[in-house]
């Protein structure tokens, strides 16, 4: 591991460190309400994609401690993709306070802009990330970033709930998928 990436990677690992600590404690919460929670399947997967999402980009990150050159600007886009997967984690899951009922339902519809959107700038910083540091996209990581910007911009313009109960879960499967066939090993 380069010098440079291992004091890189610091910073990098805290905030993904507090993605997943923001996922873990809504399902603690969720778990501790169940009598309140009104239940709604997408806000639930989306929070397992993005989990998913923050370990595999964390794995991925090992693929960077070879790198002997480092500038500001490759540092910012990764960093960048990482603040998105934050804030993304901050969003999915409603924040439990005190005896309130939790609709997971109405939680989801009133993010759903903010967290697609953040999804699409994920994905447009990763093109940058990937030009600044020259790394190729193998076809596989192209045509999947492809669908998932589609299914986002698809799932931001129309809010009907069959729709996204139905897309949800596609993108779960496909995502896992992804995960397997391209990042099984370092």
């Amino acid at each position: 591991m380069s010098n440079a990436f291992a004091y890189l990677s610091v910073l990098l690992s805290i905030v993904l460190g507090l993605a997943i600590t923001e996922i873990l404690q809504s399902w603690a919460a969720l778990l501790r309400g169940r009598a309140r929670v009104q239940f709604y399947l997408p806000p639930v997967t989306w929070s397992v994609i993005f989990l998913l999402v923050t370990v595999q980009f964390w794995w991925v990150s090992f693929g960077l401690a070879t790198r002997a050159s480092w500038n500001f600007a490759s540092f910012c886009a990764v960093f960048a993709q990482t603040v998105t997967i934050y804030m993304a984690s901050a969003l999915v899951l409603p924040k439990a306070e005190g005896d309130q009922p939790i609709d997971l339902r109405a939680q989801y519809y009133r993010e759903v802009a903010p967290l697609f959107t953040l999804g699409l700038v994920f994905s447009a910083i990763g093109f940058v990330k990937d030009a600044l540091l020259h790394e190729q996209l193998v076809p596989l990581q192209l045509a999947t970033r492809i669908l998932f910007i589609v299914l986002l911009v698809f799932l931001l313009l129309i809010r009907k709930p069959r729709v996204h109960e139905m897309i949800s879960p596609i993108i779960a499967a496909v995502m896992i998928g992804y995960f397997v066939l391209l990042f099984w090993r370092i």
